[in-house]
């Protein structure tokens, strides 16, 4: 990313906000500095695929199945890995100062996920962007009859408690308010937090 156009720059539009989002929910970077995408209804690495190609034309994308009864930790999913040619590491390289990931002890990566530092400063059309990909991942919007007429629900759960408190910040930012709060332990025994959009505000 970078405020001069050059071969490898993005626009910090709705669609790059997009792409962030999308990632920091569902991607991320293995060992060898290779991107991937866990995506099992192949619109989010459609959606991926057409913001990079036109900037790395060697582009491509290599899917496997993941078998809960093989990799029990996954469940049943589709891994995309993306292969930009001599630009695969460089890219890998950014895209982990943009949403981290690193292992620990106690998570494979996705507990340490977080936006890019500077998004709070970037334009409102790539918040409004970076919501959209987050609720692609890892979000849901719905319809709840539970106080006798429908009320619009929009929430976004990870096991990143800092991705779900900038969740909130960009709803804050884009004039919605919103509350964080404990949602599960996953089956792998780590926690799990939901921002709950105000309804009011989700409407």
């Amino acid at each position: 990313v970078s405020n001069e156009p050059t071969e490898h720059s993005f626009e910090l539009n709705y669609d790059f906000g997009q792409f962030v989002g999308i990632m920091a929910g569902d991607g991320w970077v293995d060992v060898r500095n290779e991107s991937c995408l866990a995506d099992n209804e192949w619109y989010n690495v459609t959606f991926v695929k057409n913001i990079l190609l036109p900037v790395f034309p060697e582009f491509t994308v290599a899917s496997e199945n993941r078998d809960k009864s093989e990799k029990g930790r996954y469940g049943d999913s589709i891994k995309h890995r993306f292969r930009l040619g001599h630009n695969t590491s460089m890219f890998g390289t950014h895209l982990k100062d943009l949403i981290d990931g690193h292992i620990d002890d106690s998570t494979s990566g996705s507990a340490n996920k977080r936006l890019p530092q500077w998004f709070q400063f970037a334009p409102r059309s790539f918040i409004l962007g970076l919501v959209n990909g987050l609720i692609a991942t890892d979000g849901s919007i719905s319809t709840s009859n539970a106080k006798g007429k429908p009320q619009l629900e929009i929430s976004f759960t990870s096991t990143s408690l800092r991705l779900v408190r900038e969740f909130r910040r960009c709803c804050t930012l884009l004039g919605a308010n919103a509350s964080v709060c404990f949602s599960k332990s996953t089956t792998a025994d780590n926690g799990s937090w939901m921002c709950t959009v105000s309804t009011v505000d989700a409407k």
